[in-house]
């Protein structure tokens, strides 16, 4: 194992400096330190701002256009209802599109969240958190660029995320 290992890491945006260092050195010396800033400099340095997505990730992150292009064609290879997608990047950093739609059941839900995740990690795209799948009545599947929300018909119907994210509902919108 090497004495110390530095990378920095990059995700939804945030950047951070991970240096792991073994058990048995706890404390560096000052000057092991030193290296170790400058080591860290060095490995944040290497992340650019001209290298990340309007999502926040790396660029070598796989296109959201073809995420969200694989997102959709699971769910509708797998029978998912009321499929709706929303154009998030002129309205938040979090990600760049969103995609809601309806399982028939909890099963159903449970079983859409699974062939999303089976399906992104066949092109290589990152899940961040599949959510919700205890219970089964909302999964939320972050897939960094591209969040998707499964719901059964009835908790879609109480929380109308539609609504939220929709730009024909924009309160902004109507003011003008």
């Amino acid at each position: 194992m090497p004495l110390t290992e530095v990378r920095a890491v990059s995700v939804l945006g945030f950047h951070r400096i991970e240096i792991r260092v073994p058990y048995w050195c706890s404390v560096p010396a000052l000057q092991g330190a030193s290296i170790l800033n400058a080591q860290a400099t060095k490995a944040a340095s290497d992340v650019r701002p001209a290298d990340l997505s309007e999502a926040g990730g790396t660029a070598n992150e796989i296109d959201p256009a073809f995420v969200l292009e694989t997102v959709q064609g699971a769910l509708d290879d797998n029978k998912a209802e009321g499929i709706v997608s929303f154009d998030l990047r002129n309205r938040t950093s979090v990600s760049d599109h969103m995609v809601i739609c309806s399982g028939r059941s909890t099963t159903h839900v449970g079983a859409l969240a699974e062939y999303i995740r089976q399906d992104l990690k066949k092109i290589g795209a990152d899940i961040v958190a599949i959510t919700g799948t205890g219970q089964g009545d909302w999964i939320c599947v972050d897939a960094n660029s591209v969040v998707v929300h499964i719901f059964r018909p009835e908790v879609r119907a109480y929380y109308q995320l539609e609504k939220m994210w929709d730009p024909k509902f924009d309160v902004n919108a109507d003011a003008a």
